[in-house]
Formats: C-alpha cells, structure tokens, sequence
C-alpha cells in the first residue's frame, strides 16, 4: 500500500511482513521496520550519489546478468556486519542477495558468463536425449517381479 512519495522514491507499506520499502522506478531499493529508516536510508542513498553496479549472480549452477540496485548494512546473530544487497536482472525480477554469489560484470567475466550460458544450452539438449534413451528401457523391476527374479516366489 502506497504511503508517499519522499525525494523522487515511493514509499509503500505491506501489513502482511509488517515492512516499511522505498522504490525507485518500480524497483525495490531499500526496506525497514518503520517509515523513517526508509526516509533516512533515502537521505543516505541520495548524499552518497549511489550508482547501480552491473553484475553477475551465480545460483544453481548458472548465471544471469543484472544490477545490484541498492546497499544495506545490518547486524547478524552474533554481531558481525552483514551486507545484502537489492538485485534486479534483465526480466526486471527483483531479489535481496547476501554479496557471496554476486561477480562484477568486466569483459573477462562477461566471456565466462558466456560459456556457462553456451554449456546450460548443451546441457539441456544433452538432458532431453537422455530422458529420450530412458523411455527406451524395458523390463523395469517390481514389486511383482523383484521377488521372482531373486527365486523366492
């Protein structure tokens, strides 16, 4: 539910997660607990001149191209500084990520997301030849044939 424009974001708030989000051209920047940490990470956001960093996400053994969006610092379970970032890809999908699985998109990295991009492809069609081959095999044991075959039954 829209709450407000402040400083060029839209501030919305949702009951369900009781959370307080700031969006910026539909895409999700910041969020908190209350609508004035919203406000201040805007502020923040604003004075420092925040730049979208292009990058690259691994996840499940493949990569897609996107921008980090936003930055926020929080204290973990025991105390240690935790960073996640706001993450947007190229369908717009937007997602909060921990930094560890996160690469900067330069040339060199753009070449590997590349060939892991051509290798997924080959691994798909590799993946529809074998479901292909698998139908082809007969005689399936069961539990109707599993005991007779043993020379029990």
């Amino acid at each position: 539910m829209k709450i407000r424009e402040y400083r060029g974001y839209e501030i919305e708030y949702e009951p369900a997660h009781k959370r307080f989000y700031a969006l910026k051209d539909g895409d999700r920047i910041t969020e908190a607990e209350n609508q004035k940490m919203v406000e201040e990470e805007i502020d923040r956001l604003i004075k420092a001149g925040f730049k979208r960093i292009p990058v690259i996400h691994w996840h499940y053994e493949s990569t897609e191209l996107g921008e980090i969006t936003s930055i926020k610092e929080s204290t973990g379970h025991y105390g240690q500084t935790v960073i996640e970032v706001w993450f947007v890809n190229e369908s717009k999908e937007k997602s909060k990520l921990w930094l560890g699985n996160l690469y900067h998109a330069t040339a060199e990295n753009l070449g590997v997301h590349e060939q892991i991009v051509a290798l997924n492809k080959q691994k798909e069609e590799l993946t529809k030849q074998i479901e292909k081959l698998h139908v082809q095999l007969k005689d399936r044991i069961t539990t109707e044939n599993v005991y007779k075959m043993a020379g029990w039954k």
